[in-house]
């Protein structure tokens, strides 16, 4: 993953994910995301500052 801004006083980053890759996880070092179903598509994914019940980030997709 590259940094690419600062974006509401948070990191933003660009990564290219092959076509093949069913899902993908994000993390900080500490707590991660669930598995993310990938469609191959380019999407913006945002994590919120809360976690669900197994102590993962949650997330949006835009």
């Amino acid at each position: 993953m590259t940094q690419i801004a600062d974006i509401d006083g948070h990191n933003a980053y660009s990564a290219e994910i092959p076509d093949y890759v069913e899902y993908v996880i994000f993390d900080n070092g500490t707590v991660q995301t669930d598995k993310i179903a990938f469609d191959g598509k380019s999407h913006t994914y945002r994590a919120v500052d809360q976690v669900n019940e197994k102590g993962r980030y949650l997330y949006t997709i835009d």
